[in-house]
């Protein structure tokens, strides 16, 4: 008899950005930050970007506070192409993993 543990809901308007930003048409890298509201028990906006590089958001990045973000990067290809990814990426205080999702 297993249930559902919910530690955190997502907060409505941020359910909503990111439908929206994964339907994005903007060829231009993006990312959105999440945090954790320990109050409200709620994942929240912390931050949005565009036109970031990887090293950018890196430095945007609080040392000693958890964030989540989620990118929208760009990666050239041969023959003149370009794919666009979802990447969320999981941080830690040894650096960052990434890990795909589209």
């Amino acid at each position: 008899m297993s249930e559902s543990l919910v530690v955190c809901d997502v907060a409505e308007d941020l359910v909503e950005k990111l439908r929206k930003f994964r339907f994005r048409k903007e060829t231009n890298n993006a990312a959105i930050i999440m945090k954790i509201d320990k109050d409200k028990q709620l994942v929240v906006l912390d931050e949005e970007h565009e036109g970031i590089s990887p090293d950018e958001l890196k430095d945007e990045l609080p040392e000693r506070q958890p964030r989540y973000p989620l990118c929208a990067a760009g990666i050239c290809l041969t023959h003149s192409w370009k794919l666009f990814k979802r990447l969320k990426l999981n941080f830690t205080f040894l650096g960052l993993l990434a890990m795909r999702l589209q």
